[in-house]
């Protein structure tokens, strides 16, 4: 029998399972991340690299589950929606840097529950809601943003256990 990690909470599972064990992630869901023609952004894989220090060569599937955090602060980001597709597929991503990248659509990061510190500076953020659907996340910071105050308001108090700097 061979095992694989889930895509969902990257504990060990059965290729022929029909469900994780662990979080109980349907099959298509938890092995997910085990598809051999699916290659990470580009962008993502040398962010990561650089983060993890890793040195060149296939990155294995078990070294993708492990990520927990990425930075692409001042990286020119061309296809958002590829990126957060490869972002989706790091079951422990805890960290994330998109400090000034020109980064507003918030509604992007919802797939990301695992959260816990999200950088956002200078990017033209003006509603924060969206952020309300992340329940980990614990610091965010939105300096040089054109928000409201009553945004910051809302969502401080939509996330009590959020630091929210701006």
């Amino acid at each position: 029998m061979a095992m694989t990690l889930c895509a969902e909470c990257a504990k060990p599972v059965s290729t022929t399972a029909m469900m994780c064990p662990h979080c109980g992630a349907p099959a298509e869901i938890a092995l997910g991340g085990t598809k051999k023609d699916e290659l990470m952004p580009e962008l993502l894989e040398s962010a990561v690299r650089a983060t993890s220090m890793w040195p060149e060569g296939e990155v294995t599937a078990e070294q993708w589950a492990a990520v927990e955090q990425v930075k692409l602060d001042e990286v020119e980001i061309l296809d958002w929606d590829e990126l957060f597709r490869g972002l989706a597929r790091l079951p422990r991503l805890k960290m994330l840097g998109l400090s000034q990248t020109g980064f507003n659509t918030l509604n992007s990061l919802q797939g990301l529950q695992g959260l816990r510190y999200l950088y956002l500076e200078k990017n033209g953020i003006t509603e924060l809601m969206p952020l309300a659907t992340l329940p980990e996340l614990k610091q965010v910071w939105l300096y040089g943003n054109p928000i409201a105050r009553e945004e910051v308001t809302r969502l401080e108090a939509a996330l009590p256990q959020c630091s929210v700097f701006f």
